[in-house]
């Protein structure tokens, strides 16, 4: 069938659908030009996090006239594109109350079809901060990548300090209890206990083996490896902070898939992770991030951020593949 791409209001919402023979994309330009259907299409099975939100509890919504809080509001799962994430520019903090403006807007969309591809072209220019966000859609006939090209272009009179995270987080049916994560790092940092100890040391003491973390009021260690068990019921915050390569996979030994998220290492050194695991299933976030806290004031206190210029231009990249019969590694 080649590619094709296709152009929907669903709720107010303009709605993308880039797809070939293997992969169907789906990014809402309407809210952050979020990423929020990753599929494989032989199976129908699709990596990406569905949230409790839909797309239905926009229709009283207006984005235009009134933008959503943070990329906390209304998310709906799926790669969200939290720009920034934390940071200050002037006399603006930008915290966890509002961070993650990117995702809090419509984006303008341009669709570009090719004779052996399908992208689409999503642009805004942000609140807060002037930084104007161009961010590129592609797949390719015969691929079973998604590829993303991003710039940043500050504009303004003053320098910004930020934190950036994509922001993407695996589960529906593609992640289980089974479910192998191929991680490209030996030890990890757990962001969360040392945020919550202050004074209590310095990073490298909140560093563990990968395959044995222990987390707060648990009795014994976890193997990072896998998600986190049902029976474990919560959420826990890690960062692999110094990574191999800019490279991660998950891989389902059941449907003999894999899917893979590369990106640029020298833009985002850090790889941020949400392991969750409950009654209603399973979760891993695998994050690229330029960032290995939980809090801007150790962010700043160790340089672990972004800073922009006027007039600087800052261009970068990421992708997701599936993979067949690599279900034990990839």
């Amino acid at each position: 069938m080649g590619c094709s791409v296709k152009k929907e209001i669903r709720f107010g919402l303009e709605e993308i659908t880039l797809e070939n023979e293997f992969v169907r994309a789906v990014v809402l330009a309407g809210k952050g030009a979020d990423l929020l259907e990753f599929v494989w299409k032989p199976l129908e099975m699709d990596c990406l996090l569905k949230s409790d939100v839909t797309l239905a509890d926009f229709k009283d919504l207006d984005l235009h006239k009134k933008r959503l809080g943070s990329h906390r509001d209304h998310s709906l799962g799926g790669w969200m594109d939290v720009l920034p994430h934390l940071g200050e520019y002037k006399d603006v903090v930008i915290s966890e109350s509002n961070g993650g403006v990117a995702t809090t807007l419509p984006w303008d969309c341009e669709i570009i079809q090719g004779n052996d591809s399908a992208a689409v072209r999503c642009t805004v220019e942000l609140p807060l901060l002037p930084l104007k966000v161009d961010k590129t859609f592609t797949v390719h006939s015969g691929g079973t990548a998604l590829k993303i090209k991003e710039r940043l272009t500050m504009g303004g009179d003053a320098p910004a300090r930020f934190t950036w995270v994509q922001h993407a987080m695996f589960s529906g049916n593609f992640v289980n209890e089974n479910t192998i994560v191929n991680l490209p790092a030996d030890r990890v940092f757990n962001a969360w206990e040392h945020m919550r100890n202050p004074g209590g040391g310095e990073p490298d003491d909140f560093v563990y083996p990968v395959d044995a973390v222990y987390f707060s009021r648990r009795g014994r260690p976890f193997d990072l490896h896998h998600p986190l068990p049902r029976s474990y019921d919560g959420w826990e915050f890690v960062v692999f902070p110094e990574p191999r390569e800019g490279r991660v996979s998950l891989s389902n030994p059941d449907a003999k898939l894999a899917v893979e998220l590369t990106w640029d290492l020298k833009r985002f050194p850090c790889l941020r992770s949400l392991y969750h695991s409950g009654r209603h299933g399973v979760t891993v976030g695998l994050e690229p991030g330029d960032d290995r806290f939980a809090g801007f004031e150790h962010s700043l206190r160790y340089g672990t951020y972004t800073t922009m210029n006027p007039g600087e231009v800052c261009d970068t990249w990421v992708a997701l593949e599936y993979r067949e019969n690599q279900g034990n590694a990839c």
